[in-house]
């Protein structure tokens, strides 16, 4: 499908802003995570995008947006234990 091979051309520029992480662990904890987890980050919290617009762009269903959400952020808290 050609919009999934654009989505991975620009993956790299998408994601440009884990590497200006200053908390090293906090980019480790970025880092660590997939790439769909980290493009549903960048896209919540760099592109300020709503769950709804999330669930649109990735084609997911919002609730599946918030549940992983929530598992993101459980899996980065886990760093700084």
């Amino acid at each position: 499908d050609r919009r999934q091979r654009q989505m991975c051309i620009e993956t790299g520029n998408l994601l440009g802003w884990i590497d200006q992480i200053e908390n090293p662990q906090l980019h480790k904890a970025v880092s660590s995570l997939s790439t769909e987890k980290k493009i549903l980050l960048t896209l919540r919290y760099q592109y300020q995008k709503t769950q709804q617009e999330v669930s649109k762009i990735m084609h997911i269903g919002q609730q599946a947006v918030s549940k992983s959400e929530r598992g993101i952020l459980k899996e980065i808290k886990k760093f700084f234990k």
